[in-house]
């Protein structure tokens, strides 16, 4: 063939294939929001005939669940009847990451949590199942990346009305570019007013489509009383995006990794609690710095030290702990509610930027750019109990989730608009 085009609606962007010659390009066109109007009809009517209408979550990884109130919420609605879809990120379905192999994890931990959950990828097939054979009237999104042709907006839009909220809270400039995923929902609800105005310069479209809720992930925090005892227990959550060839250039694992497990060996008077982002496996096994055995030793060590925990609902975790140390980004506003101090491991060559937010965010934490300005902050910490920052991070945490209003119930509230708005 002398001359093909090929078009991704997922990246918005067309293949001209000229003489083998391949060239991709931004195409407009393909960020047009699709027409809602069928699915919008389609909840209407139902809100007309007292039906449920079925609202579903469609999680690759349960270590990212981010909806767990809100999920409450829409059990005991009148109107809703929520569930969970488990599907395969595509590049685990695939074949290129084997350390999230995890279906039937995700499916057995929503079950064990007494939710209604579904497998939304045929095993035996294995291929992925159309959402519209779960009957769904509005799909809420873990995440935009990973997503097969058949799951996707284009063609879930048909049917049902796309939503999605960060399942963490974006501190990078770089992370808050509107991508196609965000042109296409129906509704995208967004924590701050200040990250819709960053948003606002990259649209495409007009953002007619978002809603100002504040942040559903924290509200978690209603249901756990705040532990103020000492523990002695620290957390150590590392990033994957250490190589700085990743566009995630935020993490340190390759200058501080060994050295902070070494530190810990030293100091069994804590518990130490390993909690790695889902990635970090894949990134060590795919670096020929490390490779598998030595992810595999690492992930041993640490077990046998004290705990590693990789899956979701990490915040009773956070709230019994005393200390996290930490290069993620999310996780930084996450710790915020448990009132407990937080050591940030900063990359001092990194190409992300923190946004407004970010810079806000981190003001009331202490950041360390090498090991022992980290040895000494966790002295200060942990032995003279001098934690200077504390009531600046109570002031970031009102700002930033609207005084301790529910971001949850706002989402609700503003489905039950939509369904009742003609």
């Amino acid at each position: 063939m002398l001359f093909s085009l090929k078009h991704s609606h997922a990246t918005c962007r067309t293949e001209l294939n000229i003489f083998g010659i391949k060239f991709k390009i931004f195409n407009k066109n393909l960020v047009k929001r699709p027409d809602y109007s069928n699915a919008l009809n389609k909840v209407r009517q139902k809100y007309i005939k007292n039906e449920k209408i079925r609202v579903a979550f469609l999680v690759s990884e349960n270590s990212k669940w981010n909806a767990e109130i809100l999920y409450n919420l829409l059990e005991n609605s009148e109107y809703f009847e929520p569930f969970i879809l488990v599907t395969l990120l595509t590049y685990v379905h695939n074949g290129k990451d084997k350390t999230r192999n995890n279906l039937e994890e995700n499916y057995t931990f929503f079950k064990n949590q007494g939710k209604k959950v579904f497998k939304a990828y045929d095993e035996k097939e294995h291929k992925y199942i159309n959402l519209d054979e779960f009957y769904t009237d509005i799909i809420f999104y873990q995440q935009h990346w990973g997503l097969a042709e058949n799951q996707e907006i284009t063609e879930a839009s048909k049917y049902s009305l796309c939503c999605s909220f960060c399942y963490g809270f974006e501190l990078f400039e770089y992370k808050l570019i509107n991508t196609p995923f965000d042109e296409k929902l129906y509704l995208n609800f967004i924590p701050t007013k200040l990250i819709s105005e960053i948003k606002k310069k990259y649209k495409y479209n007009d953002n007619d489509n978002e809603i100002i809720t504040g942040f559903p992930k924290l509200d978690i925090y209603e249901n756990i009383t705040i532990n103020n005892n000492k523990t002695n227990t620290i957390i150590y959550a590392p990033h994957f995006g250490y190589n700085k060839n990743n566009a995630l250039d935020i993490g340190t694992f390759n200058r501080t990794g060994e050295k902070i497990l070494e530190f810990a060996k030293q100091h069994k008077e804590y518990k130490w609690i390993f909690k790695p982002h889902p990635t970090l496996k894949k990134a060590l096994i795919d670096d020929t710095k490390y490779g598998k055995e030595f992810c595999e030793n690492y992930f041993k060590e640490w077990q046998n030290l004290g705990f590693v925990y990789e899956q979701g609902n990490y915040f009773e975790i956070f709230n019994n702990s005393d200390l996290l140390i930490t290069d993620c980004a999310s996780f930084l506003l996450e710790y915020m509610p448990t009132g407990k101090p937080i050591i940030r491991l900063v990359k001092t060559n990194s190409k992300a930027k923190l946004s407004p937010v970010g810079e806000l965010v981190v003001s009331g934490i202490y950041q360390v750019t090498d090991f022992n300005s980290f040895k000494e902050e966790f002295n200060n910490l942990m032995l003279k109990n001098s934690d200077y920052l504390k009531e600046k991070r109570k002031q970031i945490v009102a700002e930033l989730t609207n005084n301790g209003q529910s971001a949850s119930e706002n989402i609700l509230n503003a489905l039950i608009k939509i369904i009742k708005d003609n």
